[in-house]
């Protein structure tokens, strides 16, 4: 987040900015809050309401502003990379740099510290939902619920309610633990993006 220099990203997206974006634009931000001017955005979606908006992130953290909200498809509290594999993966990262600087032996491989999922592998029909296998390991709409029981608390109260729900995740594995078997190549390049690991039958 910078405020200075000659492409600075605080407001990056202002009321000139966010005027260049086409209605029926999906706007997601899971980077930093201030990129977003929140009170210009605001204002285009009272004025319009031509946008679906997805934030993870608020300008004001750990409060966020509950008239935004209500225009976003789904507000989550900041969820960033808490998935288990994240943590670990992030650990073992740190790990690898100490041995590098301290002439230790490094770490195992990360597969090593990982553990191994409930659901390892899961059989699509050809006309099955392919948001089927996302929801089996995140429902961001369980995260969106969590936060907006928090909009009506007074500030002092927001604030620290937001930090719990931050400090409180469910354990939740990232996709590409799952392996999906499918028949369609259509539903195999779809879920690869995804990161699920995909066996084409």
């Amino acid at each position: 987040m910078t405020q200075t220099g000659e492409d600075p990203t605080w407001h990056l997206l202002n009321e000139k900015t966010l005027q260049r974006i086409r209605a029926g634009s999906i706007l997601l931000n899971a980077g930093r809050g201030p990129v977003i001017d929140q009170q210009a955005l605001l204002r285009r979606m009272q004025a319009a309401n031509d946008l679906t908006l997805v934030l993870d992130v608020w300008e004001h953290e750990p409060l966020v502003l509950p008239e935004l909200a209500a225009y976003v498809r789904i507000a989550t509290p900041h969820i960033a990379g808490y998935s288990l594999d994240g943590k670990i993966r992030g650990t073992w990262m740190l790990r690898q740099a100490v041995a590098n600087a301290l002439g230790f032996s490094p770490p195992l491989p990360l597969e090593h510290y990982l553990p191994v999922a409930d659901a390892r592998t899961l059989a699509l029909e050809a006309q099955a939902d392919m948001l089927l296998p996302v929801r089996l390991l995140y429902d961001p709409y369980r995260d969106d619920r969590a936060l907006r029981q928090t909009l009506f608390l007074e500030a002092a109260e927001q604030a620290i309610a937001f930090d719990q729900l931050r400090k409180l995740y469910p354990v939740r594995r990232e996709f590409s633990t799952l392996t999906l078997v499918v028949s369609s190549p259509v539903q195999a390049t779809y879920l690869e993006s995804l990161g699920f690991r995909v066996v084409l039958e």
